[in-house]
């Protein structure tokens, strides 16, 4: 969000609960990170961005899919200082990749929980596949995320109208002739597989 400097806003927070919080940085507090990131991208040989969305809980959704915070400029710096950027995502949902062609590969690690660090090396050094397949659709743009009218999310009264029937996740998108950015089921490996006789 930008805000212009000398006007008051008002801000309101409602809802939340146990796992509610309020975080926020001004873009000077920021850039100094991400020149530290790009100063150390451009004397390595590859960079490793790791970003993750801490905006979800079990009790709350997220509000949509981008990054929180610096992050997607800090992927942009980093990628614009090494072409051989590999960046990686913790999160437990699609996020959206506007920086996905300025960086070499992405390696989404959900929420690999406390062994992430020897599990992310063992990918990253090439000692284990990244064989792991999305259990979701990720979209190409923010335009192909189903469309939601307010009964139907947030719900109204206590109640939620699943109007769309069964044409939710990967079904919307061929319901709707869309092609996604990934799809259900997509993963990479390091080799390659082939049919024989």
């Amino acid at each position: 969000m930008d805000l212009t400097a000398g006007q008051t806003y008002k801000l309101q927070l409602s809802g939340g609960g146990p796992s509610a919080s309020l975080s926020w940085a001004t873009p000077t507090d920021l850039a100094p990170g991400i020149a530290q990131a790009v100063a150390a991208a451009k004397s390595a040989a590859t960079a490793v961005v790791v970003v993750s969305d801490d905006t979800e809980s079990e009790a709350a959704d997220r509000v949509g899919l981008s990054l929180p915070s610096a992050q997607n400029e800090l992927i942009s710096a980093v990628a614009a200082a090494n072409p051989h950027t590999v960046v990686v995502v913790d999160a437990g949902a699609p996020v959206a990749m506007p920086w996905l062609s300025q960086v070499s590969s992405v390696l989404d690690a959900w929420y690999p929980g406390e062994s992430n660090g020897t599990a992310l090396a063992a990918v990253l050094f090439g000692k284990t596949g990244p064989g792991g397949h999305l259990p979701v659709t990720f979209p190409a743009d923010l335009s192909q995320v189903a469309r939601v009218t307010p009964s139907q999310f947030p719900g109204t009264s206590g109640q939620w109208q699943y109007s769309e029937g069964v044409d939710v996740g990967y079904r919307s998108y061929d319901a709707n002739s869309e092609t996604p950015l990934f799809p259900f089921g997509y993963g990479l490996s390091y080799t390659t597989f082939a049919f024989g006789s």
